[in-house]
């Protein structure tokens, strides 16, 4: 998905929720953090990841926190994911758009193809 997606979060949830289990079902995938950010860039460096998908864009600080909330819960048992219960979140903004991201760290199987 290479554009966000916008709308109100009950509508856009489910659509994400297949989104994200599509993306890191592939095996090349080892780990994910579900994360929300005002700044793609300074997360994806912050987390030193191989990659960053920028999933949901919203200018409600309000709306990014509940969609957030809602595919962590989707995912925190998932093998794969690497968020916790107590992590902390990052700061929204009114001033700002906000985003919800998918953070991705490839599997050694990554690198055995690149060979």
């Amino acid at each position: 998905m290479s554009n966000p997606i916008k709308g109100r979060p009950e509508q856009v949830v489910p659509l994400l929720t297949i989104t994200i289990e599509n993306v890191v079902s592939a095996d090349l995938v080892g780990e994910f953090c579900i994360g929300r950010t005002v700044d793609l860039d300074a997360s994806s460096t912050k987390h030193g990841c191989n990659s960053i998908l920028s999933l949901y864009e919203t200018e409600s600080p309000v709306d990014v926190v509940e969609v957030e909330d809602r595919l962590i819960e989707a995912f925190i048992h998932h093998p794969k994911c690497s968020n916790s219960d107590g992590d902390i979140k990052a700061a929204t903004s009114e001033k700002f758009m906000n985003y919800v991201y998918v953070a991705i760290w490839y599997s050694e199987k990554k690198n055995e193809h690149a060979a």
